[in-house]
């Protein structure tokens, strides 16, 4: 048994790019949450807190989540295995593997504390 779900926070955001040249305004994705319900008994949860990012796009607690009530975090080029949940990060992305399902995100330095969602199949 696996069920799963995603949910994403939105906030609204103002910010300039290209120098100051232009101002963006509008809402975003700063948050990604995946939970699973791997067994009867076993459920995991993960998030992905783009705030945390640093000036550099990396951070070392960007991820944080539970596997069966046991809490991890990790950040930069980290990863966890939660019986069939895959995790991991490289700098400013993470992706979050179960079954035939994966969620892809990745922090954006132009808007802080921005995500994009990106759908794996149309990347191939």
């Amino acid at each position: 048994m696996s069920v799963s779900c995603v949910n994403v926070k939105t906030e609204e955001a103002i910010f300039t790019i290209h120098d100051g040249a232009l101002t963006v305004n509008g809402t975003f994705i700063t948050e990604a949450h995946v939970a699973a319900r791997l067994s009867r008994n076993r459920r995991a949860a993960a998030s992905f807190f783009s705030k945390e990012l640093g000036e550099q796009d990396t951070g070392w607690e960007v991820v944080r989540g539970t596997c069966t009530n046991h809490p991890f975090k990790f950040g930069r080029r980290g990863s966890k295995k939660c019986y069939e949940l895959d995790m991991a990060m490289d700098y400013s992305s993470a992706t979050f593997e179960l079954g035939n399902w994966t969620v892809a995100v990745h922090g954006m330095r132009s808007c802080r504390g921005c995500l994009l969602a990106r759908d794996r199949e149309a990347q191939h």
